[in-house]
């Protein structure tokens, strides 16, 4: 068993099988387990299995994932990368804030505003002059 799968067995956290049967069940009307074995290419035991929040197998998952696209993995997973989107944003504005200071300071100790436009490349006169004092 690998460490991510004792991880979430350790947790005793449903809300994954909860989430993906949720989702499952609102995309047939009838004959659920029938019509979600014939879309992933399963026993309909096993899709009932599924459909009773057992998580599927790997092979299953994928077949979910081929079936369904983005939106399945969206419904399942979304409400656990979220707060990490939120706080890696808050990170990146953090990061930037300070990016800004340091910038800032720097153009204090050049003693004014940094002005690229102002930077005045050399001509060739100057590179050849520069050139024969080596």
């Amino acid at each position: 068993m690998s460490h991510a799968v004792e991880h979430y067995m350790d947790l005793g956290d449903q809300d994954l099988p909860k989430r993906l049967t949720r989702f499952l069940e609102a995309q047939y009307s009838d004959n659920k387990a029938c019509r979600l074995a014939c879309d992933i290419d399963c026993d309909p035991r096993t899709a009932k299995n599924i459909l009773d929040r057992h998580w599927p197998s790997a092979r299953h998952m994928r077949a979910i994932v081929r079936r369904f696209g983005r939106d399945v993995l969206d419904a399942v997973f979304a409400p656990e990368i979220e707060p990490v989107l939120a706080r890696l944003t808050a990170e990146e504005r953090a990061l930037e804030e300070k990016l800004e200071l340091a910038r800032a300071r720097r153009r204090q100790v050049q003693g004014g505003a940094y002005r690229p436009s102002l930077v005045v490349a050399p001509d060739d006169a100057d590179v050849t002059a520069q050139r024969g004092r080596l």
